[in-house]
C-alpha cells in the first residue's frame, strides 16, 4: 500500500483529466493525500504533460506541500512537443539541469 511505503522516483502521467470536484482543476491528484510522507529523504518526481493547465496546477499543490513541510526542491522543466516537469530534494538538484 502506498501509504506504507516510502518512493525515491515518482511518474506521475496518464490520459488527459481533471479532478472536477475541487475549485481549481488539477489532473493527477491521486499522490496528493500521501505527500510528503511518501517521500524518501532524497526523491525525483517526474509529471508528463506539463503543458496542461491540470498537470501545472497540480504541481503548483505539489510545491505548496513541500514548502509548508520545509522541505526544500530543485525544479526544471523539459520542453519539447510535449512539456515534463522534474522536481527534486536538493541534493539530486542535478536532475533539474541536464
Amino acid at each position: 500500500m502506498v501509504a506504507e511505503r516510502k518512493f525515491d522516483f515518482i511518474s506521475i502521467d496518464g490520459p488527459y483529466g481533471f479532478d472536477v470536484s475541487g475549485t481549481i482543476p488539477c489532473a493527477r491528484i491521486d499522490i496528493l493525500p500521501y505527500l510528503p510522507s511518501c517521500l524518501n529523504e532524497s526523491f525525483c518526481i517526474v509529471i508528463d504533460d506539463f503543458e496542461r493547465q491540470g498537470e501545472q496546477n497540480t504541481v503548483k499543490i505539489i510545491k505548496n506541500i513541500l514548502m509548508q513541510n520545509n522541505i526544500k526542491f530543485s525544479e526544471g522543466v523539459y520542453s519539447g512537443s510535449k512539456d515534463l516537469y522534474l522536481l527534486s530534494s536538493e541534493d539530486l538538484s542535478w536532475l533539474c539541469t541536464m
